[in-house]
């Protein structure tokens, strides 16, 4: 995949989501100074890959997330520990009723 002519837009938030004819409208903005929000980008995705891109997005988000936590641990960057690390859940004993 090249990134040559790729249009790059800076946005704070989202100002708007609407869905018509199967497509999803999702509109980004940037804040330009205290209180002034301009909408700045109109993404435009089918209603079939909705799902799919917001899974995407999410689990990108906590793959980048584990990786920044382990970096600040001073861990390695591995996204996942071995599975020896990982310590048992701890068996609660049923509690006797009274």
């Amino acid at each position: 995949m090249t990134t040559e002519n790729i249009t790059e837009v800076f946005a704070d938030g989202i100002v708007n989501v609407s869905h018509a004819n199967g497509v999803f409208r999702i509109t980004f903005a940037e804040q330009e100074s205290e209180g002034v929000v301009r909408p700045n980008l109109k993404l435009m995705i089918p209603a079939s890959q909705i799902a799919p891109v917001i899974q995407a997005l999410s689990g990108a988000v906590t793959n980048i997330g584990e990786k920044l936590k382990s970096q600040s641990n001073g861990e390695p960057t591995a996204s996942k520990k071995p599975a020896a690390a990982k310590k048992p859940a701890a068996k609660r004993s049923p509690q006797k009723k009274k």
